[in-house]
C-alpha cells in the first residue's frame, strides 16, 4: 500500500518490533519501588491516627485549664503546646540551621513569644490549630493521591502463558511479545494483547472510569488492566510488560507531581521570598514604635506576633499545589493521564484542538465502498486479483479488500512480495499483478485518468485494471467529542493528516470537523501546530510519525494503544483508544484552575485585612489564626472539591461554567 496512512502503519509496525526493552534490573527497581510505596502508604495511616490522639489530648488539656488555677493553668497549656507543636519546633530548628525560612519558623516564634508574654492560651491555640491544619492537609493529600495510587492495583503481576502446548502461570514481565496467553473469566488482562480465540465482555472501568462493559471478540485488542467477564479468551501479546497500558499509566502518574504548574511555581517562589520579608516586617513592628515613639513593648510585640501568625502563607503554599494535584488525580480517573500538573492550565485555556486522522479520529479499520474497472476488465476480476495479492499483507486496507472479496483461492499466487511504501506484487494465473496507491502508479508510469481517485489501484501486466475505493471507519464517539468540544467554547477544531485531501475531507465531515490540512509530512504537521499554538493548542495523535507534533503542541495527547514513541513524546495519554475523556478533562482542568484562583484571591484578601487590623491593634490573636489556619482549611477543603467533580453534579456544573 502506498497511501500515507499505510506508510504510517508500516512504520509503527516496525517500531513495535524494534522497540527496546528495559533491563531486568530496571524491573527489579520498579518492583522494589512499589513495595516502598505501599509501606509509605501504610505508615501514613498510622501517622494520622497518632496525630488525632495528640490533637485530642492537647484540646483536652486546654479545656481542663479553664477550670484550674493560674499556676496549673500554665503547665497544662505548656503541655498542650508541646504535644501539638514539638514536631513543628524540631522541623523549624532544622530549617533554621539550613537557612530555609518557612511557615514552621513563623509558628515556632509565635508560640514561644506568646508564652514569654504570658499569653499562654493563645500560644497553645496557635500550636493546636497549626497541627489541625497539617492534619487536614494530610487527609486531603492522601485522598487526592489515592486515585493515583489505586492505579498500582490494576496491573497484574502474573500471566497464564501457553508454551509448547503447556499452560502455566509465569511473571507477566517475563512474557515476550508475540506469546500466547489465556485470560480467564474474572481475571485482569496482564498484557496488551490481540484476541485470537473466544469472546467476552470487558470491564474497562479501571482504565476509562466507565462502568459499562465493552464487548470484545477475535481480532479486538484487550488492554492490560481490563477485567474479563463471561468467558475465557486466548490472546497473542502485542507489547511487553513495561510498554503495556497499565505500566504506561503508572509511569505517567508517578511523574505527574514532578512537573509543577506555572501557578504552583509562582507560589513556591513567592513563599521563599515572602517568609523572610514578613519576619523582618514583624521585627520592625515590634521594635520601631517602642524605640522611636515610646510605645509599650508588650503591646507592640503582641501586635508583631499577630502580624507573624496572620502572614503565614500556609493557605497559598498548601492549597494551590494540592488543587492542581487533585486535578491530575481526577483527570486520571476520567481516563486522561497527565505527565505533570502544569498541563492543567494549558488544557483549561486552550482554544484549539488538532486531531490526527488515522488511528485517532478513525479506528484504524477500513471498508471497501466501491470497485471501478478500466476498459477491458470486470469489477469482479479487479476485486479478485487485489484480494489474492492483499491476502499476503497484514495492512488494515489489505484486510478490508480481502473481507470485501470473501473467500478467494490464493494457490494461484506466487512470487509474492510486499513493496514498503508502494504496495504488493505477485504473479497470479501467469500474470504479473501489482496493487498500490498513487505512488505505485507514478513509479510504473501509469495514468489513472477516468477512474475515481483515493483507492487501491490494480495493475495487470503493466495495464491499469481498475481501482478499489476504501474509506476509514470513523470512531463511534468522534462526532460527539467534537460537538462537546465546541460546546465548551473551543474556537478551532482541526484535522491534520498525511492522507490525500479527498479522503481526509470525507473523514473530517463524518467527524463534524470543517478545517482540514491534508497531505502533510510529519514536519509539516509540526509547523502547522506551531501556527495554531498562538492561542494554546492541544494535539491528539497515536502514530510514531506523530511524535514530533506531540512534542511541539502546548499539550500533546497520545491515544492509548498508540506507538511507544508517541506516548514518550506526549504530555498526556488517553488510557484507551476512546476520545471521550478529552472534553471531560478540559472541564476538570478549568474547574481546578478556577478553584486555585479563588483560593489565592480569598487567602490574600483575608490576610491583608487581618494584617492591617493587627498592625492597628484591632485584630486579636484568634483572628490571626483564622487568617492562617482557618483560611488554609477552607482553601484545602475547596481544593478537594476537584476530586468530587462529576458531570451534571453541582461541582460539574460549576466546572462547565469555569
Amino acid at each position: 500500500m502506498s497511501c500515507k496512512c499505510c506508510e504510517d502503519e508500516h512504520c509503527e509496525h516496525e517500531h513495535e518490533h524494534e522497540h527496546d526493552h528495559h533491563h531486568e534490573h530496571d524491573h527489579e527497581h520498579e518492583h522494589e519501588h512499589e513495595h516502598e510505596h505501599e509501606h509509605e502508604h501504610e505508615h501514613d495511616h498510622s501517622f494520622e491516627a497518632l496525630d488525632v490522639i495528640m490533637l485530642a489530648v492537647s484540646a483536652a488539656l486546654v479545656i481542663v485549664s479553664l477550670f484550674t488555677g493560674e499556676r496549673i493553668d500554665f503547665w497544662l497549656l505548656l503541655a498542650a503546646a508541646v504535644i501539638s507543636g514539638y514536631e513543628t519546633v524540631i522541623e523549624a530548628f532544622g530549617n533554621l540551621i539550613k537557612l530555609r525560612l518557612d511557615e514552621t519558623i513563623l509558628m515556632t516564634v509565635a508560640v514561644i513569644a506568646a508564652f514569654i508574654l504570658g499569653e499562654y492560651a493563645e500560644g497553645a491555640m496557635v500550636a493546636i490549630l497549626y497541627k489541625l491544619g497539617e492534619m487536614v492537609e494530610g487527609i486531603a493529600v492522601s485522598r487526592s493521591r489515592r486515585s493515583i495510587r489505586a492505579l498500582l492495583d490494576i496491573r497484574p503481576e502474573k500471566a497464564v502463558a501457553v508454551e509448547n502446548g503447556e499452560v502455566r502461570e509465569v511473571a507477566a514481565r517475563e512474557v515476550p511479545v508475540g506469546s500466547e496467553i489465556i485470560v480467564r473469566a474474572g481475571d485482569r488482562v496482564p498484557l496488551d494483547a490481540e484476541i485470537i480465540e473466544g469472546s467476552c465482555d470487558a470491564d474497562c472501568s479501571a482504565l476509562t472510569g466507565e462502568s459499562e462493559p465493552r464487548a470484545l471478540g477475535e481480532g479486538d485488542e484487550a488492554l492490560s488492566g481490563m477485567i474479563v467477564i463471561g468467558g475465557a479468551i486466548r490472546c497473542r501479546t502485542l507489547r511487553s510488560f513495561e510498554d503495556s497500558a497499565t505500566s504506561k499509566i503508572i509511569e505517567l502518574a508517578e511523574r505527574a507531581p514532578q512537573n509543577k504548574g506555572s501557578t504552583e511555581k509562582l507560589i513556591t517562589r513567592f513563599a521563599r521570598i515572602y517568609t523572610p520579608v514578613v519576619m523582618a516586617l514583624a521585627i520592625l513592628l515590634a521594635l520601631i514604635p517602642p524605640l522611636l515613639f515610646g510605645g509599650e513593648w508588650s503591646t507592640w510585640i503582641y501586635r508583631a506576633l499577630v502580624f507573624l501568625v496572620a502572614s503565614c502563607p500556609c493557605a497559598l503554599v498548601i492549597s494551590i499545589p494540592l488543587t492542581y494535584f487533585a486535578g491530575v488525580g481526577r483527570c486520571s480517573r476520567a481516563g486522561l493521564l497527565l505527565k505533570g500538573s502544569k498541563f492543567i492550565n494549558v488544557l483549561a485555556g486552550a482554544d484549539c484542538v488538532a486531531f490526527d486522522k488515522t488511528g485517532t479520529l478513525t479506528s484504524g479499520g477500513h471498508r471497501v465502498t466501491d470497485v471501478a474497472a478500466a476498459e477491458g476488465f470486470e469489477c469482479a476480476e479487479v476485486l479478485r486479483l487485489a484480494a489474492i495479492a492483499e491476502s499476503f499483507s497484514s495492512h488494515p486496507i489489505a484486510k478490508a479488500v480481502t473481507a470485501a472479496a470473501g473467500a478467494v483461492d490464493t494457490s494461484s499466487a506466487s512470487n509474492v512480495r510486499e513493496l514498503p511504501g508502494v504496495g504488493v506484487e505477485a504473479d497470479i494465473d501467469g500474470s504479473h499483478v501489482i496493487c498500490g496507491g498513487a505512488r505505485m502508479l507514478r513509479e510504473n508510469g501509469v495514468s489513472a485518468e477516468g477512474l475515481e481517485s483515493g483507492g487501491i489501484y490494480v495493475l495487470k501486466d503493466g495495464r491499469l485494471a481498475g481501482c478499489i475505493v476504501t474509506e476509514d471507519i470513523v470512531r463511534s464517539e468522534g462526532r460527539e467529542v467534537v460537538e462537546r468540544l465546541r460546546g465548551l467554547g473551543v474556537k478551532r477544531i482541526v484535522m491534520l493528516t498525511g492522507d490525500e485531501r479527498k479522503k481526509a475531507e470525507f473523514t473530517a465531515a463524518a467527524a463534524g470537523i470543517t478545517e482540514v490540512s491534508a497531505e502533510l509530512m510529519p514536519e509539516d504537521k509540526a509547523a502547522r501546530v506551531m501556527e495554531l499554538k498562538r492561542g494554546g493548542c492541544i494535539y491528539v495523535g497515536d502514530g510514531i510519525n506523530d511524535a514530533p507534533v506531540l512534542a511541539t503542541a502546548d499539550v500533546g495527547i497520545a491515544v492509548g494503544g498508540g506507538s511507544g514513541a508517541a506516548v514518550e513524546s506526549a504530555d498526556a495519554a488517553l488510557l484507551t483508544g476512546d476520545l471521550s475523556p478529552l472534553p471531560e478533562a478540559i472541564m476538570i482542568s478549568r474547574y481546578a484552575r478556577r478553584t486555585a484562583y479563588v483560593n489565592m484571591i480569598f487567602a490574600i484578601a483575608v490576610k491583608i485585612a487581618v494584617l492591617v487590623l493587627g498592625t492597628l491593634g484591632l485584630a486579636p490573636m484568634w483572628s490571626a489564626m483564622f487568617a492562617d489556619v482557618g483560611v488554609m482549611i477552607i482553601a484545602v477543603l475547596n481544593a478537594v472539591t476537584v476530586l468530587a467533580y462529576r458531570k451534571g453534579s453541582p461541582v460539574g456544573l460549576r466546572a462547565e461554567k469555569a
